[in-house]
């Protein structure tokens, strides 16, 4: 890889709807992909519980940059509620923070659905922080990732091995030998969750 533009610095150049309440996919107008949800909280003092009893697929937990832990149907025992560590970085005399929640869409039903609740992806519904704090003035960030939608918005820096910036898009090269083209494969060992593109074709997550 040789260049990366780290999601979370660079949120404001995706599309993105206001609302009092977390929406949903459906309700953002596209079904697939991703969405960056994020508020503002007072700053962390103590490890404080974060719950979000709705959500689908997978949901990332950020505060300030910081990775906090995962929730949602797709890891394992189905988890509502996650407790939120203060930043170790974060200055004492700093007054808020910036909650993220960045919500992956495994995929849709392909048989019967007994129940569309269950159809939805992203949160839907409430989350809470604390005891009965319900947060509002949500920001819900666009993350179809299609080429489309991604192209022009994507701001390249130069990628060093080994510092974490994650969750992030990264840019490489792909060489083909001057012979015919065959059938290869990618070894995506040690990257974790994602997708890949190649010439703006989606290969899948």
């Amino acid at each position: 890889m040789t260049s990366i533009m780290p999601l979370l610095f660079n949120a404001n150049r995706f599309a993105a709807v206001k609302s009092v309440t977390p929406l949903e996919m459906e309700r953002l107008g596209y079904g697939y992909g991703y969405v960056l949800y994020t508020t503002t909280i007072n700053a962390l003092t103590t490890p404080t519980v974060l719950t979000i009893p709705n959500v689908q697929d997978r949901a990332l937990i950020y505060v300030d940059q910081v990775f906090q832990g995962e929730l949602g149907l797709a890891v394992p025992d189905q988890p509502t509620a996650l407790i939120l560590q203060p930043p170790a970085f974060a200055a004492p005399t700093r007054a808020t923070s910036t909650l993220a929640i960045v919500v992956e869409n495994k995929g849709r039903p392909s048989g019967e659905v007994q129940d569309f609740e269950y159809a939805r992806k992203g949160i839907f519904g409430i989350v809470s922080l604390g005891s009965n704090n319900n947060l509002t003035n949500w920001t819900n960030y666009k993350l179809p990732m299609t080429w489309e939608d991604l192209r022009g918005r994507l701001a390249w820096q130069s990628f060093v091995q080994g510092i974490g910036q994650k969750p992030a898009f990264y840019r490489g090269t792909l060489t083909i030998p001057d012979q015919q083209p065959l059938h290869t494969w990618l070894l995506t060992n040690g990257w974790g969750r994602g997708f890949v593109l190649i010439n703006g074709f989606n290969l899948g997550r």
